[in-house]
């Protein structure tokens, strides 16, 4: 099988991770510790793993974000928003400057708004004025930003969703009850329902008609969108957590709070 190298293992968190988002040369990540860091990413070659302790300090920022568990987040530019098992969904401010690599990185954050939903909030996602929420209650909505109002609800899943990903018009779900679906925003209704994984699936991110998901059968598997066909991408020994891409790194976060970066 082809070889996949660990470029490095970030150690600071005391839970298990439940989210990260790349972007750039930082890294951010939420966790069942309630807080929510910010890591500058390393630069060494795949061949040459970093362990990075957590007495070392490397992240470069940690707040305790929220009441709960931090179950989701994105960031974009100076923007950040974040989503809790606390019923919350809160919109912050980061403030970015030089580090002593010379990258450009956050080094503080302030709440500038926070959303009450009426569920445990497991999965999110802004784009705009709009963001898209997952919850408990096995439904997914979309909100405005602005007035801090619901404008429409997307029901048919069996189990909590515990991922989700939006574009301008389709919005991709992922359930405990194993299942991805497809939804068409314009029609408020699914158009596709993706079977494979034999747990609950836990993230998921997708560009094009590339979908990669992770679940809690300790797999990470590859879909295509298009044919709705699906493979083992990889295999681990505890449930996979959190996931992003990059370019050709892949970014995984694991239940017994590793987070591994790989040649994708």
């Amino acid at each position: 099988s082809e070889s996949r190298k660990c470029k490095a293992t970030l150690r600071g968190h005391y839970y298990p991770i439940q989210c990260l988002h790349a972007q750039g040369n930082v890294l951010i990540t939420g966790s069942l510790d309630n807080s929510i860091r910010a890591w500058e990413l390393p630069t060494s070659q795949p061949d040459q793993q970093d362990e990075l302790q957590d007495d070392n300090q490397p992240y470069l920022l940690m707040n305790r974000a929220h009441n709960f568990d931090v179950f989701c987040l994105q960031f974009q530019d100076s923007l950040l928003v974040t989503g809790s098992s606390d019923n919350t969904v809160k919109i912050w401010q980061m403030s970015w400057g030089t580090s002593e690599r010379c990258n450009y990185v956050p080094y503080a954050i302030d709440c500038r708004e926070t959303l009450r939903v009426n569920s445990c909030v497991t999965s999110m996602q802004f784009e705009g004025d709009r963001v898209v929420t997952g919850s408990a209650n096995k439904q997914a909505q979309l909100w405005d930003m602005h007035t801090g109002q619901a404008v429409a609800t997307f029901s048919g899943h069996t189990d909590s969703i515990r991922a989700l990903q939006f574009t301008q018009n389709c919005i991709v779900t992922g359930s405990n009850d194993s299942t991805v679906k497809v939804w068409d925003l314009r029609r408020k209704e699914a158009t596709a329902t993706l079977r494979g994984h034999k747990g609950g699936i836990r993230c998921l991110k997708f560009e094009g008609s590339r979908l990669v998901t992770g679940s809690t059968d300790h797999s990470v598997r590859l879909w295509d969108l298009n044919s709705g066909l699906s493979y083992t991408m990889l295999e681990y020994s505890t449930s996979v957590t959190a996931l992003g891409f990059h370019k050709d790194t892949l970014a995984a976060g694991f239940h017994d709070t590793r987070i591994q970066l790989l040649s994708f």
